[in-house]
């Protein structure tokens, strides 16, 4: 009998699934800032966004990532009230659009990995961008680091207004350029999840958008 039962017992355990756990990811939005580089023409005017801010969660699952990452757009500024007005009014319709969303639905980076410490510099990501009602592939670079249970992201990508349906913004006789380089800085805690946990993509929450700052004039 016993040795009848030993050839079972051999392959349930080389055979049958061993559970494990996913890593999920979730920025701190006290420690996440999203912003923006763009430049206008004729004078070659620099404009930069700052001040937004990331939630949602990113899993790392068999070596890939699936999950997405949200920011307001209302949350954006350019340290000139009126003009962040025109911009979120006339251009973003944060009114209509009130988020933008980075979608990853199994995107690998070579070094990352589900147990230990890591350092990922400058490596090249693919992943979707929601913006203006609008979903695009993006292509970006991405430096992202391990120590505990912590994890480190800092990424960029440019993005084509034209894209995603916005207008090329013009302020006070600058047009801006359409590329726009987005930059993210992000840190926030790991955790293990269930396998079986869904991380797909929900759609950006039709809910209305705060209403953006009005205008000091300055």
């Amino acid at each position: 009998m016993l040795k009848l039962l030993l050839p079972v017992l051999f392959s349930t355990l080389i055979f049958s699934p061993i559970a494990h756990a996913d890593l999920a990811w979730q920025p701190a939005p006290a420690s996440s800032e999203v912003g923006f580089k763009a430049v206008g023409r004729p004078a070659m005017l620099k404009i930069n966004g700052e001040k937004g801010k990331l939630t949602g969660q990113i899993v790392l699952r068999g070596g890939a990532l699936h999950g997405q990452l949200d920011v307001a757009m209302n949350d954006f500024t350019t340290g000139i009230d009126l003009r962040d007005r025109h911009m979120k009014e006339t251009y973003l319709e944060t009114g209509k659009f009130p988020n933008a969303r980075l979608i990853f639905d199994g995107t690998t980076i070579p070094g990352i990995q589900e147990q230990g410490n890591f350092k990922v510099e400058s490596a090249p990501f693919r992943a979707s961008l929601e913006l203006h009602g609008q979903r695009k592939p993006i292509e970006g670079e991405a430096s992202i680091s391990r120590s505990g249970a912590v994890a480190q992201v800092d990424a960029k990508f440019k993005v084509k207004l034209s894209d995603y349906g916005i207008q090329i913004p013009k302020y006070l006789g600058i047009t801006v350029a359409e590329d726009v380089t987005i930059e993210i800085k992000a840190s926030g805690p790991l955790r293990a999840i269930a396998a079986s946990a869904p991380v797909t993509a929900k759609p950006v929450s039709p809910k209305r958008a705060a209403p953006a700052k009005k205008s000091s004039g300055r």
